[in-house]
């Protein structure tokens, strides 16, 4: 059948995943192949492999893949007319979404949190090297004044002196 190949490395991927712990990847194989048997009507080992793969995942944290290997079995219940089962693995399927949807919408919050204070901080900081360089303006013209406020001193002492000398 057209689903030869894919069961192949689905096989393979499960076999290589189980023999060296890669649990996230067995998880994920388990579902794929609950798809395909789901997809030629092997409902009896499709349900065993999307419960293998709700079992993986709930195990080491994919939620992601919890939440559609519960959504599938779902399905495969319903077709069955075993809507007692089907009803707990859709609300299940249901509450996982949810939960990752408000993991997502907190990171999102988070995120632009941490955004906006990034923001901030960096106006305070354009703020403070304004007033900075303010203050480094301010005292030049200080500097350049009293300079100027010596000279004008100094000048006028010299005209005084040379008056000084004149009527002498």
């Amino acid at each position: 059948s057209r689903w030869d190949s894919s069961m192949y490395y689905i096989e393979k991927a499960l076999a290589y995943s189980s023999q060296n712990n890669i649990f996230s990847s067995l998880a994920r194989a388990n579902f794929k192949k609950g798809q395909i048997l789901w997809e030629i009507k092997d409902n009896l080992n499709a349900k065993l492999c999307f419960r293998n793969a709700i079992e993986i995942s709930s195990k080491y944290g994919r939620i992601d893949i919890e939440m559609k290997a519960h959504q599938y079995l779902s399905q495969c219940l319903e077709e069955e007319r075993t809507f007692k089962w089907s009803k707990y693995h859709f609300d299940q399927y249901t509450l996982l979404k949810d939960s990752l949807n408000k993991r997502k919408n907190n990171l999102l919050i988070l995120d632009m949190a941490l955004s906006y204070d990034v923001d901030k901080k960096e106006r305070r900081i354009k703020i403070l090297q304004a007033e900075a360089e303010l203050n480094r303006m301010h005292y030049q013209l200080i500097a350049l004044l009293a300079l100027l406020l010596i000279m004008i001193s100094f000048w006028s002492f010299r005209g005084i002196i040379l008056a000084r000398r004149r009527k002498d």
